[in-house]
């Protein structure tokens, strides 16, 4: 893609999206979770003093529910499939290892994006990022995971821009406890940090490089990160407590 049309392809989303596939899937909530919170920690980062709120709107989905409802007194409200259909950008985090009966497997993200589309929740041309917690440690399952979304994308005419996979799904509930920038956790925060900053420009995650003018030789260029915590982390997990 010629950095002109990349350019041109740019739009700052007006309503994001979050949804996790299945809604019971903790490792899929809690790095959806951590993605909310950077991109509202570098919107207030790269705000003014006059912009209280530099980021859009964000809405939590739980794609099982068909009625709104609020978490408690304090939290945001949930929002029902439904309201997918106000968004101009969705980012979806799957967890397939814990899939309940009847949700989609391993391979069928893919399926349940192309379901919510044809019942109208997403609208043709909506930006469609994925994460996807890859149950092994090299992330090959979630790499499959993203292929076939993008595959349902181009089937359902919504725009795949791409997405993050974090390997070792069952260790994601201890990582999340470390310090984010801390040596175990440090390389799953940085492809999120980079999904925040694509998802921020409204562009695919193969073009951001181009557009923040990352020198080539050093740009991944790739649709899909793969991010694994640190090497020893699996050898120091198995000794903290559950």
């Amino acid at each position: 893609m010629s950095t002109e049309h990349a350019h041109a392809m740019v739009r700052a989303p007006r309503r994001i999206g979050l949804v996790s596939l299945p809604a019971n899937a903790p490792a899929a909530a809690l790095v959806l979770d951590d993605f909310r919170a950077a991109l509202i920690a570098y919107a207030r980062l790269s705000s003014t003093g006059s912009q209280a709120a530099a980021h859009p709107p964000l809405l939590r989905i739980d794609a099982s529910r068909k009625d709104e409802r609020n978490v408690g007194d304090g939290e945001d409200a949930v929002h029902p499939a439904a309201a997918l259909a106000t968004c101009d950008t969705v980012v979806a985090a799957y967890a397939p290892g814990d899939a309940a009966p009847r949700m989609p497997t391993a391979q069928e993200l893919g399926a349940a994006l192309a379901q919510l589309a044809a019942r109208g929740h997403l609208m043709p041309g909506t930006r469609i990022y994925g994460i996807a917690c890859a149950a092994r440690s090299d992330g090959a399952d979630g790499v499959h995971t993203l292929d076939d979304a993008a595959r349902a994308c181009a089937q359902e005419s919504l725009a795949w821009c791409g997405g993050i996979v974090v390997t070792d799904a069952g260790l994601i509930p201890r990582l999340m406890r470390a310090p984010r920038l801390g040596m175990w956790r440090r390389p799953v925060s940085r492809a999120i940090d980079r999904l925040v900053a694509a998802v921020r420009m409204g562009c695919a995650l193969d073009e951001l490089d181009t557009l923040l003018g990352v020198d080539p030789a050093h740009a991944s260029g790739d649709a899909i990160t793969v991010a694994s915590p640190h090497p020893l982390w699996r050898a120091a997990a198995s000794r903290l407590p559950r």
